[in-house]
């Protein structure tokens, strides 16, 4: 009796979800979008969706951090250093 190889999806990826996606999620199933659909449609499993209903009061609650998205010019650099 040949053994099979049971292991071999263990070398993928976890692919990770942000929080505004999981609030585009959430949104659209509110609206009425089948989970299946959405799990297609975001190229996730249908549990990974369903796992997102189920947190979605923590995740509405969540204000996701934001990174810095102002560009200094050189002088308010040096400006700055020399503080």
């Amino acid at each position: 009796m040949d053994r099979k190889k049971f292991c071999e999806k263990s070398s993928a990826k976890k692919k990770m979800m942000s929080i505004e996606l999981k609030r585009e999620i959430i949104e659209k199933h509110e609206q009425g979008v089948r989970v299946v659909d959405l799990s297609r449609q975001y190229g996730r499993s249908t549990s990974m969706i369903c796992t997102v209903f189920k947190q979605k009061e923590s995740i509405k609650s969540v204000t996701p951090a934001k990174g810095l998205t102002q560009e200094l010019t050189t002088e308010e650099i040096q400006e700055l250093q020399s503080q």
